[in-house]
């Protein structure tokens, strides 16, 4: 059984029209085998001898027609399912009333319409008639003109339009003709002064149901009147609705080319939605909580300003919050590529939370998922790294999102605050940071040696102190530096105020002195040149401390014990250690055993075995230990050292950025710290030009790391462009089967005999693709072989080969 909802086809007319008979709800029922001049007879009979044609009940109602009437099928609908003119007009012609619902509720001429039957319904329509019928409404209060537009059909349209149909009339459920997707059908009834600006329920308008259902031709088209685009492109549906816009709509469902469309026409992108239940979002953060990427990157193409990456919600979430959140990696990225602030805090339960943090929770693979899009930070032209045109780009964008007119160590701080060994040990040495925090120390380096003068009179002690304390916070107390400020300083303040005469001043002035130039290491140890030996020096001690304290304090205490009797060295424990770690450069047997009146085996066993573990296992053992665990160390100590001088660039950025200070400069020298505060959004590295600049060369570690990256960019490329050679030959073997099938041999033997033979199989196209090919396949070849050294040769130019401009 088919439902009544159904629609049939426009039915073929048959050639002399025969009533056939498809099953369908809105087909008519069969007529006996006759032809349509029989038809006409039998029914003009039928009239003359007192049959009754069936009559509605006709109520107007604003100008449209309602009828009551309904019947199973009228003998109008006959004709009309099958096209019989001569029928309708005789019917036409004795008062038949078109205003008759059949079974399904619709009229002859909503019949005709869903059929798609312009004759039939062009011979109703021009027959006079004492009331609007062309507005004659079907069961669900439709007018013609509704279901055409319904039905897509343009031609009935125009029609229906010509014959006076009110585009305005709205069905039951208060459906306009205009919200449908057919353009020609919108582009009819505008014609004819449809009002594209009447709401539906809901407060919808017609760009909202345009927008809602992806129809950007239509959504152009409504927006193409600038007043009423102005009055609908923003215009909002209820607020118990999410007070949405059009812009709204499309951004939720990902509808990119209606976005596309409401932007060009000025949809403002800051509008925000209700707080309940969207939370007063924009689109942006509509489309980065569903994670529409095309939706997204329209939207951030179209705001220049970067407005909407710096709005927020109800909850005060920025957008790139959003999709983190909601693990929407590429919608991360492509924020990130416009600009968003990896570094800007959201509150939540916890407090407050960067973008960062959000991204390692939620984000999968998060470290592998940052590093990449460090890496994009990094652009080549394409060219081999020995050619001359060859320019590396480094673009600084993601650490500055803010570009140079606010501080710029805020993206580093937070990597330094995250806490996560692996994520620092990753992007602290990538090569976008490292370029980043030299470029940086080169601008602020001379604020840092005229720290380093001030620091011998220490006059900055207690303000670098409390500077240091707010800005890491979280790590002061944790940090040993920060005990040997504070004994440099209350020592220094003892010296002053100690007689200089007496012993305990002797005392605090040696302790002080030795902890002062600590502290100078500690300070030096931020100097991109010096900082790594540094910190390699006191990991080591630490590590050997830490591990061999025991065993130095055992065999301190046997040898106090064993050597009771002697004044010296061993008559206290603290005279025992210095002597213990004395004799681990000099075992010094002679004077320490040899005085004593008797010969103490045991004392010489534990002697000999002191020389044997602590002289040569563990000496050896640490210097193996720091040749073997080099490159580890090398490693955390670059991190390290990266971490201190970040953190100390972050005080030079507090100096160089105070408003109150500049204020105070004259302004020659505010002009002059204003361009050496700032590092630029990127910089051009020309690998194989010979140095011609005004600034040094970057570090040959980080060149080297730079130039690392872009060869794997390249190889990247390559391996795609060999993956795209063997898809042409692919392609080639699929047009030409036979060709290909043809020049197959079983083996080379055969192939060389008949290498003749084979030259002819080929047609010329086919061969010159194939030359072509297998030509391009050899410059790859050739170029990947070339690359494969471009590391090396890069290395063994000297320092000047690499330039920075």
């Amino acid at each position: 059984m088919v439902s009544k909802r159904q629609i049939l086809p426009r039915p073929v007319p048959p050639a002399p029209p025969t009533p056939s008979a498809p099953p369908a709800p809105f087909a008519a029922p069969e007529l006996p085998s006759l032809d349509s001049g029989q038809t006409q007879d039998v029914i003009r009979a039928l009239l003359e001898k007192g049959a009754k044609l069936p009559k509605a009940n006709v109520i107007l109602k604003e100008g449209s027609v309602i009828n009551q009437t309904m019947m199973t099928v009228t003998t109008l609908h006959t004709a009309v399912a099958h096209q019989d003119l001569d029928l309708i007009d005789l019917l036409l012609s004795r008062d038949a009333c078109m205003m008759t619902w059949n079974e399904y509720g619709d009229t002859a001429l909503h019949l005709a319409v869903r059929l798609e039957l312009l004759e039939p319904l062009k011979k109703m329509l021009c027959r006079e008639v004492p009331w609007p019928i062309v507005d004659v409404r079907d069961i669900k209060g439709q007018t013609p003109l509704h279901l055409a537009v319904k039905q897509q059909w343009a031609e009935g349209v125009s029609f229906l339009l010509e014959m006076g149909a009110d585009v305005k009339t709205t069905s039951n459920d208060s459906e306009r003709a205009v919200v449908n997707n057919h353009l020609t059908c919108v582009e009819l009834l505008c014609e004819y002064n449809a009002d594209v600006s009447n709401g539906l329920p809901g407060d919808y308008s017609l760009v909202h149901i345009a927008a809602e259902n992806n129809f950007p031709e239509i959504v152009s088209f409504l927006l193409r009147d600038r007043r009423v685009g102005y009055k609908l492109r923003d215009s909002r549906c209820r607020q118990e609705k999410g007070g949405l816009t059009p812009l709204h709509l499309a951004a939720r469902a990902g509808h990119t080319p209606c976005v596309e469309e409401l932007l060009k026409a000025g949809a403002n992108l800051l509008l925000t939605t209700t707080e309940e239940p969207m939370r007063s979002s924009t689109a942006l953060h509509l489309a980065a909580r569903e994670g529409f990427v095309e939706t997204v990157q329209t939207i951030l193409d179209f705001d220049l300003t970067k407005q909407t990456l710096k709005a927020t919600d109800e909850d005060k979430w920025y957008p790139l919050h959003v999709a983190a959140m909601n693990g929407h990696g590429n919608c991360v990225r492509v924020m990130l590529r416009h600009g968003a602030d990896i570094a800007a805090a959201i509150p939540d339960e916890t407090g407050l939370r960067s973008g960062l943090e959000i991204i390692m929770y939620c984000v999968p693979q998060a470290v592998e998922f940052l590093v990449e899009i460090f890496d994009s930070y990094i652009e080549n032209n394409k060219r081999a790294i020995n050619d001359p045109e060859c320019e590396i780009e480094v673009k600084y964008d993601i650490l500055i999102p803010e570009g140079t007119s606010k501080k710029q160590m805020g993206v580093l701080n937070e990597l330094l605050n995250n806490g996560r060994q692996k994520l620092q040990e990753e992007l602290l040495l990538h090569p976008i940071v490292e370029t980043f925090v030299w470029l940086k120390w080169r601008k602020l380096r001379g604020y840092f040696f005229c720290l380093m003068a001030f620091f011998f009179i220490f006059t900055l002690s207690l303000t670098s102190l409390s500077i240091l304390h707010y800005v890491i916070k979280k790590y002061y107390l944790r940090d040993y530096e920060s005990g040997v400020k504070w004994f440099v300083f209350l020592g220094t303040w003892a010296v002053g105020i100690m007689n200089p005469g007496g012993e305990w001043a002797r005392f605090a002035a040696a302790v002080t002195v030795l902890l002062a130039w600590t502290e100078l290491l500690f300070l030096l140890s931020r100097c991109p040149s010096w900082g790594f030996y540094a910190l390699m020096f006191s990991k080591v001690a630490k590590n050997v401390l830490s591990t061999f304290t025991f065993i130095i304090v055992g065999f301190a205490f046997s040898f106090m014990i064993l050597n009771e009797n002697l004044k010296e060295p061993f008559h206290n424990f603290w005279h025992a250690i210095v002597k213990v770690l004395i004799m681990m450069i000099e075992p010094d047997y002679g004077d320490t055993f040899e005085n004593t009146l008797e010969i103490n085996v045991i004392s010489q066993a534990i002697f000999v075995t002191f020389v044997i573990l602590i002289s040569i296992v563990l000496m050896n053992l640490m210097v193996g230990l720091a040749v073997s665990d080099i490159s580890i160390l090398e490693a955390q100590g670059r991190t390290e050292r990266l971490a201190k001088q970040i953190g100390f660039l972050s005080l030079l950025e507090l100096l160089v950025y105070n408003d109150c200070l500049i204020k105070c400069l004259p302004k020659c020298l505010r002009i002059a710290l204003e361009k050496r505060r700032c590092v630029s959004p990127s910089v051009i590295i020309r690998p194989a030009t010979p140095l011609n600049s005004v600034f040094q060369q970057l570090p040959r570690d980080i060149r080297e790391s730079v130039l690392e990256k872009v060869a794997a960019q390249l190889s990247k490329a390559n391996a795609i462009d060999v993956k795209e050679c063997l898809q042409k030959l692919d392609n080639e073997a699929k047009k030409h089967p036979k060709d290909v099938k043809k020049t197959s041999f079983s083996n080379s033997s055969h192939l060389s005999r008949d290498s003749t033979v084979t030259e002819k199989l080929y047609d010329n196209e086919i061969k010159m693709n194939l030359k072509a090919i297998m030509k391009e396949i050899a410059e790859l070849r050739n170029e990947v072989r070339g690359k494969r050294n471009v590391a090396t040769e890069m290395y063994r130019l000297p320092q000047e080969t690499t330039v920075l401009v």
